[in-house]
């Protein structure tokens, strides 16, 4: 039998409550360590790894802490992106602004050096990307197999344990990129895969309010913006990606994150 979107358990409503972890360290020691860090550091980590969730989660402790948050967004494509409205808008940041950067390891070495120098006055710059960009170092992100076993049991409950073997193989074949790993068991899911059945709903559970967002899951996203930018310097909307080049995006009106390790 076929499962409907919105009882699907890999939904992107279900993986944006989700919450990142690390293996040794609580999310206070992450905030009290950008803090020791001036509030200037970076998340690195591999593709589908939670850097962009973890990224979510400080802006939100920065946003309780009083700071304005800017978020902006670079996807990889093989166009090196246009960062002038980026560096534009890090020009006019003060000490009560936080500037984050999903996906700083996507742009060019000058690039990203005029960025950093432009947001010299901010309070707060914390990026992601893949490799080192110079900033103190935050966190490095990392998954193992017992990591993705203890996000589907948040989602499936007793079913994780039937499934150990098969996500096993899961996160092999995906190489730890446990995004891609919940997109494939979000298919499976959907295809009415016996073993993947929806845990009961409960009152006041969030993927099951009228607001939830149904489908498979999807890139993640930071939460809504507090930023006041506007258009990027390639022209591009707010909250869009051009499939053609590498577009910085101002986080406003983004979703929550879609993702979490």
């Amino acid at each position: 039998m076929t499962l409907r979107a919105r009882e699907n358990p890999f939904r992107t409503s279900r993986l944006g409550a989700l919450r990142f972890r690390h293996p040794t360290l609580d999310f206070a020691a992450i905030a009290e360590r950008l803090e020791s860090h001036d509030r200037r550091a970076e998340i690195v980590g591999p593709h589908g790894s939670g850097k962009t969730t973890l990224l979510g989660e400080l802006g939100e402790h920065l946003e309780g802490d009083g700071f304005a948050v800017h978020r902006w967004r670079f996807h990889a494509d093989r166009t090196p992106p246009a960062t002038r409205g980026l560096v534009a808008h890090a020009r006019s940041l003060g000490a009560r602004d936080a500037l984050l950067v999903d996906g700083a390891g996507h742009l060019a070495r000058t690039a990203w050096w005029r960025v950093r120098r432009a947001a010299r006055h901010a309070g707060a710059l914390v990026v992601t990307a893949h490799e080192t960009n110079g900033l103190p170092l935050l966190v490095e992100t990392t998954t193992d197999p017992a990591l993705l076993t203890g996000l589907t049991r948040e989602l499936v409950g007793d079913a994780a344990h039937e499934l150990e073997v098969r996500l096993e193989a899961l996160f092999d074949a995906h190489r730890g990129n446990l995004r891609d790993v919940f997109l494939a068991l979000y298919d499976l899911a959907a295809d009415g895969d016996a073993a993947i059945a929806p845990r009961p709903s409960r009152a006041g559970d969030q993927e099951f309010s009228s607001s939830s967002v149904s489908g498979p899951p999807s890139p993640p996203l930071s939460p809504t913006s507090s930023s006041s930018a506007g258009t990027t310097g390639s022209g591009s909307s707010p909250g869009l990606a051009s499939s053609s080049s590498v577009v910085g995006i101002p986080m406003r009106n983004a979703a929550k994150p879609g993702m979490t390790t």
